[in-house]
């Protein structure tokens, strides 16, 4: 793995997970829109919430169009995808959206991982590769709300290796991580 990131649409890594298996991290594509509703429909209803902060039963068609048709300026998103019985499956996803008007650069994160494969370093993995793409594009900080009831999310930004500052609130805390030119790998 190198320590440079490409520009976001050319993004692509191998990498792997906590249990070894190999995990390719990529930018999302416009041909990802089924692949991106097969996962969505293999989230239980807490990763939905985690991820939304509401129920949902599907993605929108407008919602699928937004995440595959990312602008680098203002709209990133990678995804993790194992291949399983001969297809490409997307097992996680993480994006940020910068917001247009803040200096320093800022930009809102979000991420959702297959319950299955939970547990297994995948956020971790889609935090450091979407961080180094955040910092190569200029952005200064990534923030997010998060249930509290997500510890997992919550752990991976305070255990990324880079400045990370925690506002507890209920049911919401708000991370707020600094990016530096030390990405971790």
């Amino acid at each position: 793995m190198t320590t440079a990131a490409p520009p976001a649409f050319e993004y692509a890594a191998s990498d792997k997970a906590r249990d070894g298996t190999f995990v390719r991290i990529r930018a999302i594509r416009p041909d990802d829109g089924e692949r991106l509703v097969a996962s969505f429909r293999q989230l239980s209803p807490e990763s939905i919430r985690a991820r939304w902060h509401a129920s949902k039963s599907d993605l929108t068609a407008g919602e699928i169009a937004a995440e595959i048709e990312c602008d680098p300026e203002a709209h990133v998103a990678l995804v993790a995808t194992v291949w399983i019985e001969g297809s490409e499956r997307i097992v996680g996803m993480a994006s940020y959206f910068v917001d247009q008007w803040t200096e320093p650069r800022r930009a809102e994160i979000a991420f959702a991982v297959l319950d299955a494969w939970q547990g297994r370093g995948i956020g971790t993995l889609l935090f450091a590769h979407l961080s180094r793409v955040a910092l190569r594009a200029g952005v200064d900080e990534l923030y997010g709300e998060v249930l509290t009831s997500n510890r997992r999310m919550l752990r991976v930004f305070q255990h990324s290796g880079l400045p990370a500052a925690i506002e507890w609130g209920v049911p919401e805390a708000r991370a707020r991580i600094r990016l530096s030119r030390r990405v971790p790998a």
